[in-house]
């Protein structure tokens, strides 16, 4: 599935927190968003996601305008992944992915052969089902991010919306994820993440948006954009770009003691 936004703006007690937003995501591709706190990524991916309708522009999924969707279609097109989350009850990781099956289907008491198909099916393309009786309160950091990500594709939705997926995960969790991501976009899902970190993208992102003061201030492939200039603009501080192996890859070194 693509995802299309037009001319995408949104304010907030008249103060603009989004202008003339614009972008295309074609179906199998990871896309990046850099920017600092406060800048609009998480309202953008509330316009996205329905939970905020009173913007002005267009939002497309497929070709299907989703502003006045139903939740339970609209939840079918697009998924949302959040960087951490907790619950009252300590559900095991197999209830925890069968719940992203009551997007498409009805509500239960038992649940159908086909919604223990969808889930088991979701366990395995993220190869966790070795933890489906697991407690989900009692599994790693980012475990608990997988199985996140395996309940959006419980949903059946083809366009994924993660909010800082690596936030709070080790590095070695924060690869994993980062692997399975990148999986999943070869698979053929459309995902658009927000992250701070420039060398996850030049690591894993086809594609990145730069968002500084409410606008785009830069899209395209991860080489071609992230500069220093760039991380200035976005982040306030120097870095200098390095190239790594041939160019096969780079990452951010800061300067002048500044992190």
């Amino acid at each position: 599935m693509t995802l299309n936004v037009e001319h995408l703006s949104f304010s907030y007690n008249d103060r603009a927190i989004l202008d003339d937003i614009s972008f295309h995501l074609p179906q199998g591709t990871l896309t990046a968003i850099l920017g600092a706190n406060g800048v609009g990524k998480s309202t953008l991916f509330k316009c996205v996601l329905g939970l905020l309708t009173d913007y002005d522009g267009k939002i497309t999924i497929n070709d299907i305008e989703t502003k006045n969707l139903p939740a339970q279609q609209l939840a079918s097109l697009a998924a949302y992944i959040p960087q951490s989350h907790d619950t009252a009850f300590n559900f095991s990781v197999f209830d925890m992915v069968l719940m992203g099956t009551t997007a498409r289907l009805k509500g239960f008491r038992v649940p159908s052969e086909e919604q223990t198909k969808i889930t088991l099916q979701a366990l395995e393309k993220l190869n966790i089902t070795f933890l489906k009786n697991r407690d989900y309160k009692r599994i790693s950091g980012g475990e608990r991010q997988l199985v996140l990500i395996a309940r959006a594709l419980a949903q059946k939705a083809n366009v994924l919306i993660m909010d800082e997926p690596t936030a709070n995960l080790d590095y070695g969790n924060s690869l994993r994820v980062l692997k399975q991501m990148r999986f999943l976009a070869d698979q053929g899902y459309t995902i658009l993440f927000s992250t701070h970190s420039p060398d996850h993208v030049f690591l894993y992102a086809d594609r990145v948006l730069a968002l500084s003061k409410q606008k785009i201030r830069a899209d395209g492939k991860p080489k071609e954009i992230i500069t220093s200039d760039l991380i200035r603009t976005l982040y306030g501080v120097d870095v200098a770009i390095e190239s790594l192996h041939n160019d096969k890859i780079r990452c951010c070194i800061p300067q002048n003691g500044i992190l």
